[in-house]
């Protein structure tokens, strides 16, 4: 297998729960105790958060793209950011670097076309959410986007920021969580889309009676299988 470059961090919990779940697929595809070669770049999240609250995208792509150059100095074959709301600059950044960069945006569009799914409810950051990066995407492909109302949304945001990317888990808040999805499903959603990172540390398929797509395994399982050809090919 080639080398599976991750920029991490943002938050460290979800680099976690890609790391964790990288290696498990590679046992499960490798046979024996083989896993992939993985290189991280952990970043400072708070920075991040900041540039996206400040609009300053120019910030965003240097700041990252100094994370690419690092990655592949390090031997990564391609790139993948563990984070939903840094997409917001991935083709900016994937121009500007030259890297090959697994955009989540477009293997969750994969992943819900192979499923015949046209309807989903989008739950992220405001970012995600809020400004049309996302939803542009998976629009353009046919796939329309909902979303709950601007309190919904505001708590949502509150609960990732201020909890799940520090590693706290609410019984309360999942509860809370699962009634603002639920609510928002009744308006016709054919799925539940968990558009950021941290979400899957609090909610899964359990939780809903409409299927739920984790971005962040789609994302994971995309990148994975870009390692495999490569290394095949090669």
């Amino acid at each position: 297998m080639k080398t599976i470059g991750l920029i991490g961090g943002l938050s460290w919990k979800a680099t976690l729960y890609y790391y964790d779940y990288l290696n498990e697929l590679g046992n499960r595809h490798l046979g024996k105790s083989h896993s992939p070669h993985i290189v991280v770049d952990s970043l400072d999240f708070e920075r991040v958060a900041q540039f996206l609250r400040d609009g300053d995208d120019n910030a965003l792509v240097d700041y990252l793209g100094h994370s690419v150059q690092r990655l592949l100095a390090a031997g990564a074959d391609a790139v993948t950011i563990c984070c939903n709301s840094a997409h917001k600059v991935a083709t900016r950044l994937a121009e500007c670097t030259g890297c090959a960069l697994i955009d989540i945006r477009h293997e969750v569009v994969a992943d819900l076309q192979s499923r015949g799914i046209c309807e989903v409810l989008l739950l992220g950051t405001l970012f995600t959410m809020e400004e049309r990066f996302y939803q542009d995407v998976l629009e353009a492909a046919g796939i329309r986007c909902r979303t709950p109302d601007a309190a919904d949304r505001a708590y949502i945001n509150e609960v990732i920021m201020k909890q799940l990317s520090v590693g706290i888990v609410s019984e309360e808040s999942r509860e809370r969580f699962v009634a603002i999805g639920r609510k928002a499903c009744d308006s016709g959603a054919q799925a539940v889309l968990l558009a950021c990172t941290e979400l899957p540390l609090l909610v899964g398929a359990e939780h809903f009676d409409v299927p739920v797509v984790d971005a962040s395994l789609v994302h994971a399982r995309a990148a994975f299988k870009h390692a495999a050809r490569a290394g095949a090919a090669k």
